[in-house]
C-alpha cells in the first residue's frame, strides 16, 4: 500500500488543495491521501494579520471535502492537545499506526523546498517517507534537492488567502472550493468575528 501525507493549514481547504491530492493520487498511484490540518489558531504576525479559522472547523472542512472520496481522508494528529507541530513526529505517528510495508509519500509545495534541508530530523524524514514537491506558481521545482521528486501539473492558482478574501468581499466562491465546503462556510461562517463589526478574517 501506498499512502501519502499532505499537510497544510488548509484555511480554508480549496480547489487548488484537491487537485494537488487528485494529481498525486494519479502520478504516484496513491492508495489513500491523507490531509492533516496543522494545528494554529494563533493571529499571524505582521501588520496585515488575519485570525484563522480554529483546528475543529478546519478539520470539519476537510470532512466535507473527503465525502465521497473513499481515498481521501482527513487525520487530526497534529490538533490533539500537546501534538508536535514536525512533520518527524508526524511521520513517526504514521509509521506506527499505518500497515507493515506501508509505503509513505510526504507531499510538500514546492514553496517549501528553500528551507527544507534545515527542518527538524530531516534525514529521519528521508529514511522514512519519500518525499515529493508539488509545483506551486512562482516556485520552481528545479530548487528542489536531487533526493526530492518532483511532481508538476496543471494545478489552479489559488490560495486560502484568496479565498479568505472573497468571504470578506461577499464574493461568490463557486470553482474555487467544493461545493460541501462552501456550505459549511455559508452556514458556519468559521471566519465571522463576533461584534457590531463583525466581519471575515
Amino acid at each position: 500500500m501506498r499512502v501519502a501525507l499532505f499537510g497544510g493549514s488548509f484555511d480554508p481547504v480549496h480547489d487548488g488543495h484537491l487537485a494537488a491530492a487528485v494529481l498525486a493520487r494519479q502520478a504516484l498511484d496513491l492508495d489513500r491521501v491523507i490531509l492533516i490540518p496543522a494545528n494554529s489558531t494563533a493571529a499571524r504576525p505582521g501588520p496585515k494579520a488575519q485570525a484563522v479559522a480554529s483546528a475543529a472547523h478546519r478539520l470539519a472542512m476537510l470532512r466535507c471535502l473527503c465525502e465521497g472520496r473513499p481515498w481521501l481522508e482527513v487525520s487530526n494528529v497534529e490538533c490533539r492537545p500537546g501534538a508536535s507541530p514536525f512533520a518527524v513526529d508526524t511521520l513517526a505517528v504514521f509509521r506506527e499506526t499505518l500497515p507493515p510495508g506501508t509505503e509513505i509519500v510526504l507531499l510538500i509545495g514546492s514553496d517549501k523546498l528553500a528551507l527544507l534541508p534545515r527542518w527538524r530530523g530531516i534525514d529521519e524524514i528521508r529514511a522514512g517517507a519519500r518525499i515529493v514537491a508539488l509545483a506551486r506558481p512562482g516556485h520552481p521545482l528545479d530548487a528542489a534537492p536531487p533526493w526530492v521528486g518532483r511532481l508538476n501539473g496543471p494545478l489552479p492558482d489559488l490560495s486560502s488567502t484568496q479565498i479568505r478574501a472573497r468571504l470578506a468581499a461577499g464574493a461568490p466562491l463557486d470553482g474555487l472550493c467544493p461545493p460541501a465546503v462552501i456550505s459549511y462556510l455559508m452556514t458556519e461562517q468559521p471566519y465571522a468575528r463576533p461584534g457590531p463589526a463583525a466581519r471575515f478574517a
